[in-house]
């Protein structure tokens, strides 16, 4: 399993680290859940020191999603676009087979809906936040369902709630 460091800006770049099953046992990270754009940044771009490639947002989300993991005193978070080499079958397939037990088993997953309100209070908030691409995509269930708890964060990454105060408006 790779992970990213939540430190970029002290090293000036996004860095992978590579962990075995036996380094993972009591390794704390964070996790996100978020849904592809058109232009991602990726694995190779992060291995190629071409952190400048993939939207303006896509790159945004990835450095946004380290802040909030380091703020949280995370030294590490996953990112499948970032941390799974998809030009590896072998490594993809492995990725596919294990996400439920690597959402499981982070401390914290946040999940990103780039097109979510910063409020709910009101109806149409709320309405936004439940047509959202992330309730439409294929892994949403898993994780929903695998991480102890979730963290929501609209657009702006505004927290938005948690899964448990926003139950009413998941189920």
């Amino acid at each position: 399993m790779r992970l990213l460091k939540t430190n970029p800006w002290e090293t000036g770049k996004l860095m992978l680290v590579e962990r075995t099953p036996k380094q993972m046992v009591g390794l704390r990270y964070a996790i996100l859940s978020h849904v592809w754009e058109t232009e991602e940044l990726i694995f190779e771009d992060i291995i190629d020191g071409l952190e400048h490639n993939g939207s303006e947002t896509s790159r945004n989300k990835v450095y946004k999603a380290c802040e909030r993991a380091a703020r949280d005193g995370h030294q590490y978070i996953w990112i499948d676009t970032c941390c799974i080499d998809k030009r590896s079958s072998a490594e993809l397939s492995e990725a596919i087979n294990s996400m439920f037990e690597w959402y499981r088993d982070a401390v914290a997953c946040y999940a990103y809906l780039n097109d979510a309100p910063d409020d709910l209070s009101t109806e149409e908030g709320s309405a936004k936040f439940s047509r959202s691409k992330w309730f439409r995509r294929g892994w949403t269930l898993q994780e929903l369902l695998a991480p102890k708890d979730v963290e929501f964060f609209s657009g702006n990454w505004t927290p938005i709630g948690k899964k448990k105060t926003l139950s009413d408006l998941l189920a």
